[in-house]
């Protein structure tokens, strides 16, 4: 008894070509568009970085140009008083020479001097009078004198708030020796809303950049909406917090860290 044949089955030759070619072409598109995208998504975010970067060494050099000056004028009066070109006891001429002073920098609110005793002097811009007045002589002024007065240069302090401004304040405090001795300490005032009205005119030209400076994540120093937040309308003497601003983003932001495990 004959065995039927059985014929194996065989794809054309042509199929194969057209298969293997196709899966070739098909796998080389994928590569070149996984490719593109990935290098896209990589300049996009060197691009988005190199901008943010620019951004802010664009906001450090206006608070560096602002702040500088101060810190010059600073060591011009420490440097008067040390030499004898300016006497703190002499009313007259100190209260001549420190009103002229807020001439040359008008990013200060005001200037004052503080004695040992806590007697201090205030100098104020808008009003252009002088404020006699004394600080509470305790323990806590002791020390925070004795520590200036240690100082070998000007020193910014932590922002705070400023009751006669009604608003946050940086200051920078200055020894003031002669002959090795400590006669007081020079307090120079720096609003902070000014920094805000800067960077809400920065927005308003870009259209979108958003740059702004926190302290401890919660407490907001500067940002743009804080050029339109009044201080009357603030119940509390601090600044501001991230949700006061009411900027979602940078809200939504820090909310977002937290979260995180």
């Amino acid at each position: 008894m004959e065995t039927p044949k059985t014929s194996s089955f065989r794809l054309p030759l042509t199929a194969v070509l057209v298969v293997g070619f196709g899966g070739l072409v098909a796998v080389a598109v994928a590569v070149v568009l996984y490719l593109g995208v990935a290098i896209g998504r990589e300049n996009t975010l060197n691009l988005l970085s190199d901008k943010a970067e620019a951004a802010m060494d664009s906001m450090v050099s206006h608070i560096d140009l602002r702040l500088q000056p101060i810190v010059e004028q600073a060591l011009w009066i420490s440097r008067e008083v040390s030499d004898g070109g300016l006497d703190i006891d002499d009313r007259t001429q100190l209260d001549t020479f420190m009103l002229g002073a807020l001439a040359g920098t008008p990013q200060t609110a005001g200037l004052a001097i503080i004695r040992h005793d806590g007697e201090y002097l205030r100098y104020m811009r808008d009003a252009r009078d002088v404020v006699a007045a004394m600080s509470e002589h305790n323990a806590e002024f002791a020390d925070w004198f004795k520590e200036v007065g240690q100082a070998k240069a000007p020193k910014w302090r932590q922002p705070n708030w400023d009751n006669p401004l009604n608003e946050p304040i940086l200051i920078l405090e200055t020894p003031l020796q002669r002959n090795g001795g400590l006669l007081g300490i020079l307090i120079q005032a720096v609003p902070v809303s000014s920094f805000s009205r800067y960077l809400a005119n920065n927005v308003s030209v870009t259209g979108f950049d958003t740059p702004f400076i926190l302290i401890e994540k919660s407490r907001v120093l500067v940002h743009p909406l804080l050029a339109s937040l009044t201080p009357e309308a603030r119940s509390e003497q601090n600044l501001p917090t991230v949700e006061e601003i009411g900027d979602v983003i940078l809200e939504s932001m820090w909310s977002s860290v937290n979260k995180r495990p």
